[in-house]
């Protein structure tokens, strides 16, 4: 299934590719599927998509790697928010992704509330040392996460949050 996962070490450990990769085919189902994921430091982001549908801008970095994002789904007021907050280039080539972290760096934290649409959607903040998550104000898309003493794991597949955490499910 289409979806989207990562992790966050909160002890600043990089992360081993192992752990990004296993997240991903523990969500590809089958040949169809294909997987992209990326590491920052200590955190690695990572999108799981349609092999005929694969879109090559749903995770994006921006040039000196201080912000990455990934986004599963659609931003439907794009260009009405362009023209609010004056974000250049509402063109097809700008996507999604990057729309998105471009309002992130006009309005911080509060970009989130202004976005119509299904979605998924990560960044990552180097500078600030934040991870951020968010869901569509629908929950549209499923979102599952497991927070302990060392790891922030989400994935839109529970068994990928599984497969990171290395523990066994139990029932409560």
């Amino acid at each position: 299934m289409p979806g989207i996962f990562g992790l966050i070490d909160r002890n600043h450990r990089q992360v081993p590719e192992k752990i990004p990769m296993g997240m991903g085919n523990s969500m590809k189902h089958d040949e169809l599927y294909i997987h992209n994921w990326m590491i920052l430091d200590s955190c690695a982001l990572g999108i799981v998509e349609l092999e005929s549908s694969y879109n090559k801008n749903s995770l994006v970095c921006v040039k000196d790697g201080s912000l990455a994002c990934v986004l599963r789904g659609n931003v439907y007021n794009k260009k009405e928010l362009s023209e609010k907050f004056g974000i250049e280039n509402t063109s097809s080539h700008l996507n999604d992704a990057q729309f998105i972290l471009d309002l992130y760096g006009k309005k911080g934290l509060d970009f989130v509330k202004y976005l119509n649409g299904l979605f998924n959607v990560t960044i990552y903040d180097t500078e600030a040392d934040q991870l951020l998550v968010a869901n569509d104000r629908y929950g549209f898309y499923p979102l599952f996460y497991l927070l302990d003493a060392n790891m922030f794991i989400f994935a839109s597949e529970v068994k990928a949050v599984l497969r990171a955490s290395g523990k066994p499910p139990v029932m409560n």
